[in-house]
């Protein structure tokens, strides 16, 4: 996992259709009662990307079909 193209997070995933979760030091922030400070900050790029798969037994392409976020100022 990238933040603003840079390595922030590895995150292992199982091979499986279950959801995972996975904890992360936040990303954000740390006066969270200025908001016409906050205002002004940039908006963060977060990049995910696959370091490594394998073969499945029916199709060649790897799938992630949801991330949720949960925490302050989630989008």
């Amino acid at each position: 996992m990238y933040v603003n193209g840079q390595p922030y997070a590895i995150l292992n995933l199982k091979d499986s259709k279950q959801e995972q979760i996975f904890s992360v030091k936040p990303i954000g922030h740390g006066n969270r009662t200025d908001h016409k400070e906050l205002s002004k900050m940039s908006d963060r790029v977060l990049k995910f990307e696959l370091a490594e798969v394998y073969p499945g037994e029916k199709y060649d392409d790897t799938a992630i079909s949801e991330i949720y976020f949960d925490g302050i100022d989630h989008y």
